[in-house]
């Protein structure tokens, strides 16, 4: 279990609160007005921990157009013939739309008015793999623990 300290600022008394990751390495995130705040995020610190949840939010930082490049490269198990339109999705699509985008950023709305805005003018096989490439890299960020869920 972390710990929680109040400590004065200018604006008056805030609180610390200080925990260790699953890594064990230690951490603290301040400024909680109330000592109920930073007592509430502990607990969904702990909670995430126990059921293996925990996301680092330095981790989500990494945005979609760092993530991608290492997606394709990993896509090594296909074929020339096959990874060759899911390159042109990425550089054509995915990246100019999601390629600033932090991870942590990504809303479903989002992708749905891009799949929408991409649709307009484009076969349901481009939507679809441009679609795919989006989601395998999230899923990638997922399963990395960068997020907790796509």
């Amino acid at each position: 279990m972390g710990s929680i300290t109040p400590y004065d600022t200018a604006a008056g008394r805030r609180y610390r609160v200080r925990y260790r990751k699953p890594d064990n390495s230690q951490t603290d995130k301040r400024g909680f007005k109330t000592k109920r705040d930073a007592e509430l995020f502990l607990a969904s610190i702990e909670i995430s921990k126990a059921r293996g949840e925990f996301v680092e939010a330095s981790q989500s930082a990494i945005t979609i157009g760092a993530l991608g490049p290492v997606w394709l490269n990993n896509q090594s198990h296909l074929k020339p013939s096959s990874k060759k339109p899911l390159e042109i999705a990425w550089h054509k699509y995915v990246e100019p739309g999601w390629g600033r985008v932090k991870v942590r950023d990504v809303r479903f709305s989002e992708v749905q008015n891009w799949v929408t805005r991409i649709g307009q003018d484009r076969s349901a096989t481009v939507v679809l793999r441009a679609y795919g490439v989006l989601a395998g890299i999230l899923d990638v960020a997922v399963r990395d623990r960068r997020i907790s869920s796509n």
